[in-house]
């Protein structure tokens, strides 16, 4: 069992990573628009309306993984992913064996 600062630690952490991977999320979109992109066209190539994928941009909508990579297909963009151990050999939760 992990204990309450080891719990908001790891609320933290997850909602940084969100928070970036919506940043980036929504930085490409803004690019994508400046070239010529469409929330229309986008959405179409989604599968989706353009209600539902602004909803998904802006985070008004659980965001999946597929749907992260979908996306950033759709508006031309690759995504570079790197897990790292931290810093501090210590810090994980679940000590590996």
């Amino acid at each position: 069992m992990i204990t309450a600062e080891q719990r908001a630690e790891k609320e933290a952490f997850t909602e940084a990573f969100i928070a970036e991977v919506m940043a980036a999320i929504q930085g490409a979109y803004l690019v994508a628009i400046e070239n010529g992109m469409t929330l229309e066209k986008a959405a179409q190539e989604m599968d989706v309306t353009p209600e539902e994928l602004e909803d998904i941009i802006w985070g008004r909508r659980g965001l999946e993984l597929r749907t992260v990579a979908e996306l950033a297909f759709v508006l031309g963009f690759e995504i570079h992913l790197e897990v790292v151990p931290m810093e501090d050999v210590n810090k994980p939760l679940i000590s590996p064996k």
